[in-house]
Parts: structure tokens; sequence; C-alpha cells
């Protein structure tokens, strides 16, 4: 609600806030207690403060490392794309909104420290107990080869993801096709 409240305005964000309470994959996700729903939620937190930081007319130093602390908790529960997505989307808003795209040094070193000092001590012990199968499994297994692959063989169609987000954005469909 706020990230699109600031964007878009409270009416809209308040529909978003609607829309994504009530559609069908959220409530699975939320079910099922997957853990997507709250990388997500931490993705975009870190997403929202980095934008908050970038757009404020003096340096933030507290939003910038909210946003790494936030895109640390999305790194020790998914793996580094908890890292790398609030990251190209930082950049990304910083190059198109012709904005500097960073904190200054000093702020982004502790910054960087601080998402490490959460998410990195898991990764740590993990690999300590479990060796560098653990490290092979969960980073190339479960994060880049997830990319190309799908978990279940029976997904790997190139229409699952458009068939999921239709079909789970019920019931909004039919407001999407009238919008």
């Amino acid at each position: 609600y706020a990230f699109a409240a600031r964007a878009f305005g409270r009416r809209i964000a308040l529909l978003a806030g609607l829309v994504l309470g009530t559609a069908v994959t959220y409530a699975i996700s939320c079910r099922m207690v997957l853990t997507d729903v709250v990388f997500a939620f931490f993705v975009c937190a870190s997403c929202f403060a980095s934008v908050t930081a970038v757009l404020a007319e003096r340096r933030r130093t507290g939003l910038w490392l909210l946003a790494f602390a936030c895109a640390g908790i999305a790194g020790l529960v998914k793996g580094p794309l908890g890292g790398l997505i609030p990251l190209l989307a930082g950049w990304t808003f910083a190059w198109v909104s012709r904005r500097p795209p960073a904190p200054d040094r000093r702020v982004a070193l502790l910054g960087i420290a601080t998402a490490l000092a959460i998410a990195a001590p898991w990764y740590v012990v993990m690999i300590a107990r479990y060796g560098w199968g653990y490290a092979h499994a969960f980073f190339i297994h479960e994060n880049v080869s997830r990319l190309f692959v799908a978990e279940h063989p029976e997904n790997n169609h190139p229409l699952y993801y458009i068939v999921l987000i239709v079909a789970g954005s019920l019931p909004w469909i039919p407001a999407v096709l009238v919008g």
C-alpha cells in the first residue's frame, strides 16, 4: 500500500492492496506457508526504501540501511536473488529517473555489511555442517537451475506461468478485461 500510495496515490494503492489480498495465488501461497510471500515482502520493502532514499532531497542513511537490511532478510529467505532483485530494480529506477543510483561509498559498505551480517551466518553454518553439497544444491540447483527449468517436470511448459498468473489473478480477470 505504501509503495503504491507514494507512486500512484491512495485510491490506487487501496485498490492494489485489495486486489493482492483477494487474489487466488496470494491466498493459496499464504495458506501453504510458502516462503515466496515473505521473500516478496522483503524484496518490495527493500525496493521501497531504496526508491524513497533516491527521491529524498537529502541523503537518507537510515533508508539505505533499511533497504540493505531488507535485502539481507530476503537473501536469507531465498538466496542471492534477495539482493540481486532490489539492486537491479534500484539501478533501473535511478537510471530512468536520472537520479544518483546509490548511497555514498561509506553507507553502501555499511549496508553491504548489514545485509551480509543478516544472511551470511546461516549459509556459513549450513556449509560448515553439510559441506559443499549443500552449497551446490542450494545456490546452483535451487537458484540458478530453477531459473531455466521448473522443479517439477510437468511444469516445463512455455505457457505454465502465463496460465498460473491468469488463474491466480481470479477473481480480478473480468475487471482487467473491462478496464
